[in-house]
């Protein structure tokens, strides 16, 4: 249908082009005749005014039209009885009688005439303009059909283009209009394409109200009618998909086959599912007989179970049926995942555990001198029993003010951003322990840049955390040993090192020594007054100034902890 139409019009459409064309040049020939003949009568005209202006003889006229050279054109003198007495190119045309052209007729009896015709003399198209003479005589110029219409000629090449760009035209329009036609059945066709993909949300785009309309119209009341049933399964369907996505716990659908029906992204990363297992039996989905026993078994009371495969996890699982009326048609089990649960209710055993013991220690070694104070009446003994309850009673003190300060580091939200000149904190530090070191006979030195070096961050953290770490190396240097503080810039960052000639601490140590209430020798430690906070304090203040700690360390030589953190 598309074709004949397109045949159609472009036919009807070439055929009034090539009128069109006809007419065009018909037109173009007629004004260029009327420009030709304008162009003959001005060179008469030209000729005849300077005849009259010189009062010139025949013969100087003719001398005077074989000196005047025209563009293109030819002129005659003709006598009254018709003889020509002149002509530019012919000395035949001498021999004939002109008075019978009709151009020489029409000017004898109106003073001008006009006429195109064929020159037996020239054997050639002409197109002549007379104008009689006050004497009878006839003075006539012509200009060959060749030379009249050469411009035409040269326009050719141009009428040739115009029609080439009228016939694409033509095409363009024809293929236009036939689109236009045939679009409504087009549309139709290719919107019931797009719905029969899954595309429900098409439509027919309606072009008329006739008979091709109405059938668009009711095409688009039932998609849409389909469309709504649809979408309502769909969104029911992502509100399920939704919830199980975002709970976390591991869902699993199994048949009454124990085929897997349903699975979410949390039980796939649970049991560590990289494919696509609906369908597949759920020992392939687990891989653990233990857990399939407990998903077959429907038991409403959870179970907890130890995996080891993809890694190690504590998981908490609770089932229940799926059911169609009165009939089972399979299980829902939902898996938990409690590992870290289990990690943090041991942390808490071990950290209340540990908090019990050391607080328990002092309090116990208080409490007993305190009752043997009663039954002692040396006073040299009550002093000594005395320094020990203080003691006893300090240590308690710096336990529960770290216990605090590692609290309040971990749960402090509102973090305060300041500049902090490190240099000047160095110099505070050392001034506030130097009497601690001057008593152990232990040199206490820094050695600092004189360019001023600045961190962004809480200035009191900052400051405690210089102070643990030099206090640590205090407490575990021996007398007459040395505590080195340096601080200097490397490329980003605030370098900071204590280093001391201290007992030193074994390499299989080193990767604990931050953790709570941990003492490479509690003996020592409880000696020199230490809480086994004091570096874990440290290590969550550098964390907080996004910075880093290491250290370095040798048993009998001493210890280096090197604090790098960015500068501001």
């Amino acid at each position: 249908m598309k074709k004949k139409l397109i045949t159609y019009f472009i036919l009807c459409l070439t055929i009034i082009t090539l009128i069109s064309g006809i007419l065009f040049y018909i037109i173009g020939n007629m004004q260029e005749r009327n420009r030709t003949k304008d162009n003959l009568q001005k060179d008469n005209a030209m000729l005849i005014q300077l005849y009259k202006q010189k009062n010139l003889s025949i013969d100087e006229l003719i001398e005077l039209l074989s000196n005047v050279s025209i563009d293109l054109g030819r002129y005659t003198l003709i006598s009254p009885e018709g003889v020509v007495a002149y002509d530019s190119e012919s000395l035949a045309a001498e021999k004939v009688n002109h008075n019978d052209r009709i151009e020489v007729i029409e000017a004898r009896e109106d003073g001008e005439g006009y006429s195109t015709r064929y020159s037996e003399t020239l054997k050639e198209n002409m197109m002549y303009y007379a104008t009689k003479l006050d004497n009878g005589y006839i003075l006539r110029t012509s200009m060959h059909m060749e030379g009249a219409f050469e411009i035409e000629k040269n326009y050719l090449k141009y009428y040739v283009i115009v029609l080439s760009l009228l016939s694409v035209v033509t095409i363009y329009i024809s293929t236009s209009l036939a689109n236009r036609l045939v679009m409504p059945i087009k549309e139709l066709q290719m919107t019931a394409s797009k719905i029969s993909r899954g595309d429900l949300e098409s439509r027919v785009k309606i072009y008329s109200q006739d008979e091709v309309g109405d059938l668009g119209r009711v095409f688009n009341i039932m998609t849409s009618k389909m469309e709504a049933a649809i979408n309502k399964l769909t969104e029911e369907q992502n509100t399920l998909q939704a919830i199980l996505e975002s709970m976390e716990s591991g869902v699993i659908a199994i048949d009454d086959e124990d085929r897997v029906i349903l699975t979410n992204l949390y039980v796939e990363k649970i049991f560590g599912i990289k494919t696509n297992v609906l369908g597949e039996k759920i020992i392939n989905l687990v891989r653990d007989i233990e857990i399939e026993k407990i998903i077959k078994a429907n038991n409403n009371v959870p179970k907890e179970i130890e995996i080891r495969h993809p890694q190690p996890r504590s998981l908490r699982i609770k089932t229940a049926y799926i059911r169609k009326g009165y009939e089972i048609i399979g299980r829902v089990a939902v898996v938990q995942d409690i590992t870290d649960i289990k990690k943090l209710e041991n942390l808490r055993y071990q950290f209340m555990a540990n908090v019990s013991h050391e607080l328990k220690t002092p309090l116990t070694s208080i409490k007993g001198f305190a009752e043997t104070l009663r039954y002692v009446k040396e006073d040299d003994k009550k002093e000594k029993f005395l320094n020990i309850i203080n003691e006893e009673a300090n240590r308690l003190t710096s336990l529960i003010n770290d216990i605090l300060t590692l609290s309040d580091i971990e749960t402090h939200k509102d973090k305060l951003y300041e500049d902090i000149e490190v240099n000047a904190i160095i110099k505070d530090v050392f001034l506030l322990l130097k009497p601690i070191a001057d008593e152990k006979e232990i040199q206490l030195t820094y050695d600092i840049s004189d360019t001023t070096v600045i961190v962004s961050g809480e200035q009191n953290k900052f400051k405690q955390m210089l102070i643990n770490l030099i206090d640590n190396a205090i407490k575990y240097s021996d007398r007459n040993g040395f505590v080195k503080v340096q601080c200097f810039l490397k490329e980003d960052y605030v370098v900071i090192t204590v280093e001391d000639n201290g007992i030193g601490i074994e390499n299989i140590c080193l990767n604990r020594i931050f953790e709570r209430f941990y003492r490479v020798d509690e003996a020592r430690s409880r000696a020199r007054g230490g809480t086994g906070l004091g570096l874990a304090i440290v290590k969550h203040i550098i964390l907080e100034f996004k910075g880093t700690i290491d250290v370095e360390s040798e048993i009998g030589k001493g210890t280096k902890f090197i604090v790098k953190v960015p500068k501001a």
